[in-house]
């Protein structure tokens, strides 16, 4: 039986079969009896005979009986201590769980920051244009490039006919 449940089933106990079948016995002895001296007395030591075998059979009875309580109770309690253990063990198996997912998350980030850290010094930064002063005059295009404002185009400050070969508008092409 369950050790979680409430009522608790046994069977006759053997010391009262054992008591029952030997009063039976007697009885009929005693009945058949009849008036015998000699088998009179024969038979009140058989009586006693099986009285103490009785008495032997109930107090082995008793004594098996609370073997069996002493087996269940150790037996409820090892069971409560294992049942302490199981709750114990899942308890540290979903933390270690939960810690394994929170750097299994960590680790993602960490590697998703350093892809994109990757990727930013991947791609080459355009040098700063400077853009040409208001007032600008260029004696020729190797003077617009250092200054960082070729191509010129028309309307533009620094923007002259000498820096434009072709007559198309864009000067230092």
């Amino acid at each position: 039986m369950g050790a979680g449940q409430a009522a608790k089933k046994r069977r006759t106990p053997l010391w009262a079969t054992v008591s029952i079948g030997v009063g039976a016995g007697l009885l009929g002895l005693m009945v058949g009896a009849g008036g015998a001296g000699s088998q009179a007395s024969r038979l009140n030591e058989e009586v006693a005979s099986l009285k103490q075998e009785l008495s032997a059979a109930e107090l082995a009875a008793s004594e098996a009986e609370d073997r069996l309580d002493t087996a269940q109770e150790k037996h409820d309690a090892e069971s409560a201590r294992l049942k302490t253990q199981l709750t114990a063990a899942e308890t540290r198996a979903a933390t270690a769980e939960a810690q394994i997912e929170d750097q299994a998350r960590a680790a993602e980030a960490a590697a998703a920051e350093a892809a994109a850290a990757e990727a930013a010094a991947a791609v080459p930064l355009a040098a700063p244009v400077a853009e040409p002063p208001a007032s600008a005059y260029y004696a020729n295009c190797t003077a617009a490039r250092n200054a960082g404002a070729a191509p010129v185009y028309a309307g533009q400050p620094g923007y002259g006919r000498h820096l434009d070969r072709d007559g198309d508008g864009v000067g230092c092409e």
